[in-house]
């Protein structure tokens, strides 16, 4: 039977860097909001670090549980790169070994300690070592990464997460995610646009019930493969403290329920990301006022727009402009939109208290704009379609009645029009290239969930 040796060093590792390392507090409500670490390009070519590790979640009321995160905080690094930059990512996979191989199960739930790293909406290199899905690294192992930013890539909002097929779930859902902000060019946004001030919010669902099912299923598979019960023992779970287990809540930068500090009647520019299994937000300030800028990484044509609400599903991002009286409001998520979206109803939570003092700004208002798009980010409502995909998601998880295999392809030539369709409230988005939905409004995306067109915001 295949087995593979425990790497117990690595544990100890784990309890000695992360158990106790974490500097954001995440067991009260109510504590200021702070910003992941950041690693911003200072040159034209630069490089970081990102390790995955063990991270035990202390959450309120004393409840704590492990899980699994970048560098030590459930929000990773804010990743800030210009058009133009070659980035090197070294990604080190610190997570302990299975004890039993299940890299052979394929399509199912398998390989807890095998990852890596993907990015949402970068307009870069699928192939290794670009942002390829079928790059592994395996417990032990380090892989380097490089991503070539085209010159002409336009400023926005991005994320990065762990993409191995098999375990994406249980590590991204997790927390092992972050943000990627490519910077704008000042000289195509207006400067009261340019010149706004950020707050950086990674709101990652923490749905534990969820993730100890996901988890059950992986021991399942495991011992249907062949693996014994003490092989098959998911550690996250089985070692340390399990108080955590009924844990579901959405946090913000790894803070549960943080407080926005900002000064009152000053715009604000929000940019916020969604990691999550299987949520749904939608986010909402009364009170305040909310203008949409951006959807998954791309300014709207005619930015920004009036809003009321969000509406947020896994992997959605959205740059929001926000100002706010003096006063105390809530960000809350509720199901507004009674679940007509086609992701559910949405998940109901206070996410975060907004704080707004009187700081003397006097109300001024904002210019709509057009930002020049560059050429992969055309308006293609009205392009002569060169090829019709047609296809069904289902019966699980086949796709046309088809099994997914790895690294399979499928050519197209570029450039090329092409027209995807299907009934269902979730197209699969090709990774790398957004997608520009057939609707009313103009607006691009990398993750689309809804049954009603209408709906986009």
């Amino acid at each position: 039977m295949p087995l593979r040796a425990p790497r117990r060093l690595l544990l100890l590792q784990h309890l000695l860097l992360l158990d106790f390392a974490s500097a954001i507090i995440t067991d009260v409500a109510g504590s200021p909001l702070e910003h992941p670490a950041t690693f911003s390009s200072t040159a034209s070519e630069f490089n970081i670090s990102l390790t995955l590790q063990r991270y035990l979640y202390s959450g309120p009321n004393g409840l704590q549980q492990y899980t699994r995160a970048f560098n030590g905080e459930l929000a990773g690094p804010t990743i800030r790169l210009k058009p133009g930059d070659t980035l090197h990512l070294t990604l080190t996979n610190s997570l302990e070994s299975e004890l039993f191989d299940t890299s052979t199960l394929h399509n199912q739930i398998k390989d807890f300690d095998v990852t890596n790293v993907h990015t949402h909406d970068l307009h870069i290199h699928g192939n290794a070592p670009g942002d390829s899905i079928f790059t592994e690294v395996h417990p032990g192992e380090s892989y380097t990464y490089t991503y070539n930013i085209p010159s002409n890539h336009q400023g926005g909002t991005f994320w990065y997460h762990p993409h191995h097929h098999g375990s994406t779930a249980i590590q991204a859902g997790g927390g092992a995610a972050g943000m990627i902000i490519v910077e704008d060019d000042p000289t195509l946004l207006p400067a009261t646009i340019a010149q706004l001030p950020e707050l950086i919010l990674v709101m990652a669902h923490l749905d534990m019930p969820t993730l100890r099912n996901i988890a059950l299923t992986y021991e399942t598979n495991c011992r249907n493969a062949g693996g014994t019960a003490a092989q098959c023992d998911e550690n996250t779970w089985s070692d340390g403290p399990v108080s955590g287990t009924q844990i579901n809540v959405v946090l913000i930068n790894g803070m549960y329920q943080p407080v926005l500090q900002m000064a009152a009647n000053r715009w604000y520019r929000w940019r916020m990301v969604f990691a999550a299994v299987n949520a749904v937000l939608e986010p909402s300030i009364p009170g305040c006022e909310v203008k949409l800028l951006a959807k998954d990484g791309v300014y709207l044509s005619s930015a920004p727009r009036d809003i009321t609400a969000g509406y947020m599903v896994p992997g959605n991002r959205a740059d929001w402009i926000v100002r706010c009286p003096a006063g105390t409001h809530e960000l809350s998520s509720a199901d507004i939109g009674g679940g007509k979206g086609g992701g559910g109803v949405a998940f109901t939570q206070l996410l975060a208290t907004v704080e707004a003092t009187d700081q003397g700004d006097a109300e001024c208002s904002l210019p709509t704009f057009s930002i020049k798009r560059p050429c992969f980010l055309v308006d293609l409502r009205n392009a002569a379609v060169q090829q019709t995909v047609t296809f069904d998601l289902g019966p699980a998880p086949q796709i046309n009645g088809v099994t997914f295999e790895s690294k399979t392809t499928y050519a197209a030539s570029i450039p090329m029009m092409i027209l995807w369709m299907s009934p269902f409230s979730q197209p699969t988005p090709p990774h790398g290239d957004l997608y520009n939905p057939l609707c009313r409004v103009m607006v691009w995306f990398i993750t689309l969930r809804l049954f009603i067109m209408s709906r986009l915001w």
